[in-house]
């Protein structure tokens, strides 16, 4: 028992050697709350893995056995890693449930993938330097499909690719007052 515990306090220590580090080279970054947070609650996994089940959770300092969930200090959940009989996946979790965010290197959202909060689907969007998004392709709400859109660098749609209830889809091209000017199916 005395060698077991040995062992869990040295893979403590660590671990808290390695949150350190990790919250040193954060300071200054846009990120640094979130990535603490996710640090912390990694640490705090960590510990609790190598508490609960030492020898079948965790290996020498580097590997987890899924699932693995990372929770805030008030137990909402904040990331799951998991498999399913399709693979692995990743979820990441905000107030609504999920999004999943790309930053840019000075934190700005360069990417987001998120669920609807309606429960229709999902939504992909791409950003420009300015946070303005210049793509996006989601889920209609209305479950009639789907929609592309292309904007210019001030977010304003330009294009936007449809699908239409009665079947087939739709071609739109707009000017800079955003009125139509191309058309196809009429």
């Amino acid at each position: 028992m005395d060698e077991t515990n040995r062992q869990l306090e040295a893979r403590l220590a660590e671990v808290e050697r390695e949150v350190a580090s990790l919250k040193k080279l954060q300071r200054g970054a846009a990120m640094r709350g979130a990535l603490a947070w996710g640090a912390c609650g990694l640490a705090v996994a960590a510990a609790l893995f190598a508490g609960a089940r030492p020898g079948i959770t965790q290996e020498e300092g580097t590997a987890v056995k899924a699932p693995f969930r990372v929770v805030t200090p008030d137990g909402k959940p904040v990331a799951t890693i998991n498999s399913d009989n399709e693979g692995p996946f990743i979820r990441l979790f905000n107030a609504a449930g999920g999004n999943l965010r790309v930053l840019d290197k000075e934190g700005r959202n360069a990417v987001s993938l998120f669920a609807r909060s309606d429960g229709s689907g999902g939504n992909v969007a791409v950003y420009n330097d300015s946070g303005k998004s210049v793509f996006a392709a989601f889920a209609r709400s209305d479950n009639r499909g789907g929609d592309v859109g292309i904007y210019d660098k001030d977010g304003k749609e330009v294009a936007a690719l449809f699908a239409r209830n009665e079947g087939g889809g739709v071609l739109q091209i707009y000017d800079g007052d955003a009125k139509v000017v191309f058309k196809r199916p009429e």
